[in-house]
């Protein structure tokens, strides 16, 4: 698997995620999420399928092709043109919380990367 620092290209990172069959008890930020709150970022999801943001598009489970769990989504942004990181791509995760769309979700850098501004 080739990998840099700086991203990697789609062939090597890319992985469409798997449902997982464990039954452990380790509980989904999903289980929190009030119903009405689940509807909308169900609708938002499905049309960010639809119609992805240039550069960005979300990881889905290949059985259903919908992200493993709303509480937690996976998307990859290729990196901007003119700029080392053009041609690759870098895999991110937004956590939401118990209180969204009232706080904003927390976001996860999956892809190893270097940024002055972004610590871990």
């Amino acid at each position: 698997m080739a990998s840099t620092s700086a991203g990697a290209t789609r062939g090597s990172l890319y992985r469409p995620y798997h449902r997982s069959t464990s039954t452990g008890s380790s509980s989904s930020s999903i289980e929190n999420l009030p119903p009405r709150t689940l509807a909308r970022v169900s609708k938002e999801v499905r049309e960010l399928i639809k119609n992805p943001p240039e550069g960005i598009q979300l990881v889905v489970d290949s059985e259903t092709g919908l992200p493993s769990s709303l509480g937690e989504i996976v998307a990859e942004v290729e990196g901007p043109q003119g700029t080392p990181y053009e041609n690759r791509y870098f895999r991110l995760k937004l956590v939401l919380g118990v209180d969204f769309p009232a706080s904003p979700p927390r976001g996860f850098f999956l892809t190893k990367i270097y940024h002055p501004n972004v610590d871990k």
